[in-house]
């Protein structure tokens, strides 16, 4: 963990369409086999639509990590046990260099206090088997079961 006045030099703002290249840059440092048009394509539209709230994490003028949601809300085609309604972290990435120093825990509670206006209270559902790893996000981010 990074000292407090390394934190206070991470800048977090709503993601623009200049902020889009760097985005990238961070995506295939962490995965090199995701087509980097795609993501300017689909960053690029989660900028445009209000609803989505992208958010980066900025160092020095350099994005150094970003955050996404997405929200849910039932249509009359979802099936009977669709997810709960509300916004979902879709995706959260952080550069290699910033990892290990608060940057994601400060992009994801960002997000998390931005939905409150946004959405009924939030839960989480994640995608690990094992109790002990779903107690530590609930904990961890005091999120409702």
């Amino acid at each position: 963990m990074t000292t407090d006045l390394t934190l206070r030099s991470v800048v977090l703002r709503r993601m623009t369409v200049s902020d889009v290249p760097g985005c990238v840059e961070v995506l295939q440092e962490h995965d090199p086999s995701q087509d980097a048009q795609e993501w300017v394509a689909r960053l690029g539209r989660d900028v445009a639509d209000l609803n989505k709230g992208p958010v980066v994490a900025v160092v020095e003028n350099l994005v150094v990590g970003y955050a996404r949601t997405l929200p849910f809300h039932h249509d009359t085609e979802s099936p009977p046990d669709a997810a709960p309604e509300g916004y979902y972290l879709l995706g959260l990435v952080v550069a290699l260099a910033h990892r290990k120093r608060g940057v994601g825990r400060l992009l994801t509670a960002e997000r998390r206090d931005g939905w409150s206006s946004e959405a009924p209270p939030a839960s989480t559902t994640t995608h690990t088997a094992t109790t002990s790893r779903r107690s530590y996000y609930m904990n961890r981010w005091a999120f409702a079961a």
